[in-house]
Formats: C-alpha cells, sequence, structure tokens
C-alpha cells in the first residue's frame, strides 16, 4: 500500500503543472496544493517525504505560464512549512531565489542572510552549492532592489573561493566592487582587498578604482 500511494503522490505532482494553464480560480490550484503537502507528509520513509517535497518544488517552477505571482506564493508557503528541518529546503530555497529574481517580488518568504548561511551548514552542503545560494540571493535582492543585501550576499559569494580559485570568480568581483563604490550608504571597503577573486583584478580598472577607496 505505502508503494501505491508513494506512486499516487508522485503521478499527482507530475501532473500538478497543469493547473497553471486550466484551472482559472487562484484559490483552486492553492487547494490542490495543501493538500498535496497534505498526502506529502503521510508518506512515511523521510527519504521519500524529501524527495517528492523537491519534485513538487521543480515542478512549480519549471511550469512556464504566466501566473509567476500564485508560483511564488505556492513555492513560499512550501519553503516556509519545511524549513529548516529538511535538507530538501536546499531545493526549494533555490527555486524560491529564481522567482523572486524573476518576479522582482518578495512578500512570501523573509530571507536573512545569517540565516541562510545557519542553514546551509545544517544541510551540509557543499560549496559549490553555497555559491548557487549566494549567487541567486545576491541577484533576487538587486531585483528587489535591496542594494545593500545584494552586496553583502555577493562578499558571502566572494569569501567562498580560495586563493587557487579567485581567477574564476572575477566577474563577481568586478561587480562587487562596482556596487560598493556605487553605492550611497557604503564608505568602507578595506575587507574587499582580502578576498581572493578581488585580488585576481590586480592590474584592472575596477582594482584601481577600489584603491583609491580604501
Amino acid at each position: 500500500i505505502n508503494a501505491e500511494y508513494g506512486g499516487a503522490v508522485a503521478s499527482l505532482i507530475v501532473h500538478y503543472p497543469l493547473l497553471f494553464t486550466r484551472v482559472q480560480a487562484d484559490s483552486e490550484v492553492e487547494s490542490a496544493f495543501f493538500s498535496l503537502i497534505s498526502m506529502i507528509q503521510l508518506l512515511s520513509q523521510v527519504d521519500q517525504i524529501e524527495q517528492t517535497s523537491k519534485d513538487l518544488s521543480n515542478a512549480i517552477i519549471s511550469d512556464t505560464s504566466p501566473r509567476t505571482t500564485l508560483k511564488s506564493k505556492l513555492l513560499g508557503h512550501q519553503f516556509n512549512c519545511y524549513q529548516p528541518n529538511l535538507a530538501s529546503t536546499y531545493t526549494l530555497l533555490i527555486n524560491v531565489l529564481k522567482l523572486v529574481k524573476e518576479t522582482g517580488t518578495m512578500r512570501y518568504v523573509n530571507l536573512d542572510i545569517n540565516q541562510i548561511s545557519e542553514w546551509l551548514e545544517k544541510w551540509k552542503c557543499d560549496v559549490q552549492e553555497q555559491r548557487d545560494v549566494f549567487r541567486l540571493l545576491h541577484e533576487a535582492f538587486s531585483a528587489i532592489h535591496q542594494g545593500e543585501k545584494a552586496i553583502a550576499a555577493l562578499v558571502r559569494l566572494l569569501k567562498l573561493y580560495a586563493e587557487n580559485e579567485g581567477v574564476d570568480a572575477k566577474s563577481d568581483a568586478h561587480i562587487c566592487v562596482i556596487s560598493h563604490i556605487a553605492h550611497p550608504k557604503i564608505f568602507v571597503m578595506d575587507h574587499l582587498l582580502d578576498l581572493h577573486p578581488i585580488r585576481a583584478l590586480d592590474g584592472q580598472l575596477s582594482h584601481e578604482l577600489l584603491q583609491i577607496f580604501v
């Protein structure tokens, strides 16, 4: 019975995005979503819950219909339901950030950089996974015009590069320098000089500009 139930849930998740194009009322799409969430919670194995949670989130984010506000609301609900207990919440976070970046709105989640750093440690994320989160955080905060938070996320990203990897993040480092210089409320930039990607800019115009402000 457990196998049959799990298969039924998986099938419902696969077909769930059809509601975005076939059901006009947001309330009905949302009701079906919460029914799926309840069904997922009834699965007997934690790994089943984690996988189906990721599958539902990925199904929503992969939908190409223009109902982005509704999708943002659903992903926000799902993220708030699961954080930070399951490692699968990493996938939920990534998808939430993608929609914030796309829509330029963040009404249904509260994104705190320090809290997210703690979650990444709790979820035992590798370096590349952490980089993906902080790059998306930078882009999401930029999309909603929260410049200081966008810059803070970018600095966190650059800190994840070792000395021999600094050249791989030169484009991010360039954006970081220009963002600091352009921001009217940021005056202290000395800490940037210790970041390996910033050091990799040595000899370039952005690095020379930074030297003027430190």
